[in-house]
C-alpha cells in the first residue's frame, strides 16, 4: 500500500504474440508488352504484339525483340497486380524500345 492508504495499481502483463515466419516470394516479373498497328497477310489493319518479360526492366528490355519502325506504339507495363498503359511518342520509342535506355524508361512509366 502505498502511504495515503490506496493500493497500487498494477499493468497488466502484455502477452507476446509469436510473429509468423516470412515465406519466400518469388520475385515478380516485369511484362513489357508493345502494339504497332500493321497489315496482315490478308490485307486487314490489325494490332502486333511484341512482348518482352524479366526481372528487372533491363532485363525486360533485353528480352523484347521491337522492330525499328517510326510510330508511335502502345505500351503495356505489368508487375503483379500493377499495370500501366501509355502511348508513346515514336522518339521516345527508339529511345527504350530500339536503344533500351532505361533512364528514358523510368521518365515515361515511373520507378519500377
Amino acid at each position: 500500500m502505498s502511504p495515503r492508504g490506496r493500493p497500487k495499481k498494477i499493468a497488466p502483463e502484455t502477452p507476446v504474440i509469436a510473429q509468423p515466419a516470412k515465406e519466400e516470394t518469388k520475385p515478380e516479373f516485369i511484362e513489357i508488352t508493345v502494339k504497332i498497328k500493321g497489315i496482315d497477310e490478308e490485307g486487314n489493319h490489325t494490332m502486333i504484339p511484341y512482348t518482352g518479360k524479366g526481372e528487372s526492366v533491363q532485363e525486360a528490355l533485353n528480352n523484347l525483340q521491337f522492330p525499328n519502325v517510326h510510330c508511335g506504339p502502345i505500351v503495356t507495363v505489368t508487375r503483379g497486380t500493377r499495370k500501366e498503359v501509355v502511348r508513346i511518342s515514336p522518339y521516345k520509342a527508339r529511345k527504350i524500345l530500339n536503344e533500351k535506355n532505361v533512364d528514358i524508361f523510368k521518365t515515361a512509366f515511373g520507378e519500377w
